[in-house]
């Protein structure tokens, strides 16, 4: 990174396209890596098959009647992605995207994949705390007309920063 008329300059441009496997800017500034995310600490079975983890998923993975998924030792759950993501100090605000797609497109399916954000530091305001809008993963599915009429009904909710502590865990949809 070179800093060039007060503004930073990487050699790394955005998207995986521009990046490597073991390293991609999602913003300016960003980075995404799996640096040791497959070895120990991230990939003990304590952290990957934690059983109170495991309880969560049940629930979040879980069809309106219940009836999916309801042993937590139930194999059909997987880890597909761990990775860490860092901010270069005075990198500007990531825009809103959604994290991931719809698997229909037609009508709203229940939760299919989610997050797991655990940071590794104490997360406050200057640090610039992950943005989530709640309920938007209802309507990430066709984004600009959907997300037109929640502004028009006035069903459309603010954006939350929750700030959080080390090790502490924001489970979200991978929609959101």
């Amino acid at each position: 990174c070179q800093e060039q008329d007060g503004r930073h300059e990487y050699a790394l441009k955005v998207g995986i396209k521009a990046g490597f496997r073991e390293i991609v800017m999602r913003s300016p500034g960003r980075f995404e890596m799996p640096y040791g995310c497959n070895k120990s600490p991230f990939a003990d079975d304590d952290i990957v098959r934690n059983k109170d983890l495991l309880q969560v998923v049940c629930a979040l993975l879980s069809d309106d009647k219940n009836i999916r998924h309801q042993d937590s030792a139930d194999d059909s759950f997987y880890l597909c992605n761990a990775s860490i993501v860092t901010a270069t100090p005075g990198s500007a605000n990531q825009g809103w995207h959604a994290d991931g797609g719809h698997i229909n497109l037609q009508s709203h399916e229940p939760c299919h994949c989610f997050n797991v954000f655990i940071p590794l530091v104490d997360v406050s305001l200057p640090l610039g705390p992950t943005e989530l809008r709640p309920g938007s993963h209802k309507i990430t599915r066709n984004l600009a007309p959907m997300m037109l009429a929640a502004k028009a009904r006035g069903t459309l909710r603010k954006p939350v920063m929750p700030l959080l502590r080390a090790g502490d865990a924001l489970i979200f949809d991978y929609r959101v």
